[in-house]
């Protein structure tokens, strides 16, 4: 998305999107991104979970803030992916569950980047292998409730085009 400045977040974020894996071949994949200097959801490193990452943020000892998953999301089935960050928290949900979290503190950082699906500008070649589907950013933070109607409302139209 070439027009980055709506996309330019400093406070609270939601990125909803689902996806199937077709390999985790990469380290970092990218999943949705606003490039390594300010928010991107991605493989973390080389595990078969997710990341959601925003440089800018603090944990409370003072380090870096991101949400490191633990669900694993390379079974060949589609997943609804929510990443958020409301003030005081970052958090990243896996099919309407919490799968992580971490206190955290601070203003995003913004960039000249534009946000990509499926790589990153910053730091290009981390392409996504897999499908990408229904991707939403929002400028608030998505409550608990928004994130299992989202997951439900995808999983109805899932199971309706079988």
């Amino acid at each position: 998305i070439t027009e980055e400045a709506p996309f330019d977040v400093t406070g609270e974020i939601s990125v909803s999107v689902w996806t199937r894996v077709d390999a985790l071949d990469k380290w970092w994949q990218a999943l949705v991104t606003k490039g390594d200097a300010s928010w991107r959801l991605h493989r973390s490193g080389d595990a078969d979970c997710l990341e959601f990452a925003c440089d800018g943020l603090q944990s409370p000892g003072g380090g870096a803030a991101s949400a490191k998953g633990n669900r694993i999301i390379s079974d060949g089935r589609w997943h609804h992916v929510v990443a958020t960050y409301d003030g005081s928290r970052i958090a990243l949900y896996v099919d309407g569950e919490l799968d992580a979290s971490c206190l955290a503190s601070g203003r995003l950082r913004t960039n000249d980047q534009p946000v990509c699906i499926g790589d990153n500008a910053e730091q290009s070649g981390r392409y996504w292998n897999g499908w990408i589907d229904d991707v939403r950013i929002y400028s608030y933070a998505l409550d608990e409730t928004e994130i299992a109607a989202l997951c439900k409302a995808g999983q109805e139209s899932i199971a309706s085009n079988r």
